[in-house]
């Protein structure tokens, strides 16, 4: 079935959002983009039923990372003490990360509910630590008051009445999240529903939570549309560092959430006495296994760290179609002093061990590969944009969405 109109067609809501009478109105979704007509061939767009109207593929331009990266750090996440005992069958594990207090990089015990399931409370899992949580990180919360103190008035634009937040290491202790909704908006003061317990200074992170407050929700809102926030699409790929030269043959893998909620696994060779990279970008972890083959005891420390290797949310097969910036620059060019961008691991089913599915970017030297671009440091903006290739877009369906977001995840 098709719609023919000669336009121009021009979708309006209420420019006044204080007689808005459709909570519905939004932004315009389009399945697999727009085209330009091609208009040697408009003789086509009448014709029978089946019949081709030929066009040119429009490029969608998205949105897809726009944050400040906390610096990477070689054990912000957890340190798996000596003399781990790996049994004879290769595996020891899964043990639960332990929740670390709240800090700007790492949060402790967020709720998230896995891709695919309905959000409803039963379907909760609390993540020890989620990386480069939510879209502000400069934010000051006193205990037994219901204000958020922003950084400045700018950061305002963020917030709107009924929005539903969860702000890290703020509850009723610093591992426990505040889970609050907004009120008021006014400067530098957000009204919440909910007293904080916790007194974070100037360093509180601040996440978005569903509509209904039930779990971590990286979206905005726009009426009946929800659209991937890039302010909340960080994701990171994980460090490993070994403190013994005996500590050869073991492999940590890791288990948790990409920024989608969709589960993954990933293994991650640990290199004797020195450091090893990730490859997959991860949003939250749960649990760690240690193993080797025939099994053995660690001799020294394991410490598990972020790095400053950062998924893309789309598949990206060609830097050509990535525009993206950094620390103020335009970078033009892959990799050596710049970012280093990695394409999307296409391995299809993917493995433990294979790259992320969707490609990453490494700003400096925190990573598996070379890139001599000044390291994040709390202080320089990533953004990153793509134009979808016509391919990726036009071939992605609700049956079979890899070319668009990348093969599924490995969660064996």
């Amino acid at each position: 079935m098709r719609s023919v109109t000669s336009g121009p067609f021009i979708a309006a809501g209420n420019t006044n959002p204080q007689q808005l009478s459709d909570t519905d109105v939004g932004p315009s979704l389009v399945f697999q983009g727009q085209g330009l007509l091609d208009p040697r061939q408009v003789q086509t767009i009448d014709a029978a039923p089946g019949s081709l109207v030929y066009g040119f593929y429009n490029n969608e331009t998205v949105s897809l990372l726009d944050f400040i990266p906390q610096a990477a750090a070689v054990g912000n996440i957890l340190t798996i003490a000596s003399g781990q005992v790996v049994p004879v069958g290769g595996t020891l594990g899964p043990v639960a990360i332990t929740a670390q207090a709240a800090s700007a990089a790492i949060s402790p015990n967020v709720p998230v509910v896995p891709f695919g399931q309905a959000r409803v409370s039963t379907n909760v899992v609390t993540a020890p630590a989620v990386i480069d949580f939510g879209f502000l990180a400069n934010t000051t919360t006193a205990a037994g008051s219901n204000v958020l103190t922003l950084n400045a008035a700018t950061d305002n634009k963020y917030f709107y009445k009924g929005q539903w937040l969860c702000i890290p290491g703020a509850g009723t202790s610093t591992t426990q999240p505040w889970i609050t909704q907004v009120t008021a908006v006014s400067g530098v003061s957000i009204t919440t529903s909910v007293n904080a317990t916790t007194t974070i200074s100037g360093s509180a992170r601040v996440g978005s939570l569903d509509p209904s407050g039930i779990a971590q929700w990286p979206w905005i809102k726009a009426g009946c549309v929800a659209l991937l926030d890039p302010t909340q699409a960080s994701a990171r790929a994980i460090r490993v560092v070994s403190n013994s030269v005996s500590d050869t043959g073991y492999a940590v893998v890791l288990r948790g959430y990409d920024i989608y909620g969709v589960p993954m696994t990933e293994s991650i060779a640990v290199a004797a006495n020195t450091t090893a990279y990730g490859k997959k970008a991860w949003k939250s972890l749960v649990s760690y296994s240690i193993t080797k083959s025939g099994g053995g005891t660690t001799a020294g420390s394991i410490t598990l760290g972020t790095s400053d290797v950062y998924g893309l949310p789309l598949r990206s097969d060609f830097f050509e179609y990535i525009s993206e910036y950094y620390a103020g620059g335009f970078i033009a060019t892959n990799g050596s002093s710049n970012p280093l961008w990695v394409a999307a691991d296409s391995t299809n089913p993917a493995t433990q061990t294979t790259g992320d599915v969707r490609g990453t970017i490494q700003v400096g030297a925190a990573g598996g590969g070379s890139s001599s671009a000044t390291a994040t440091n709390g202080t320089n903006r990533l953004a990153v944009f793509m134009s979808v290739p016509a391919y990726n877009a036009v071939n992605a369906n609700n049956l079979n969405f890899v070319t668009l977001t990348g093969v599924t995840q490995n969660a064996s």
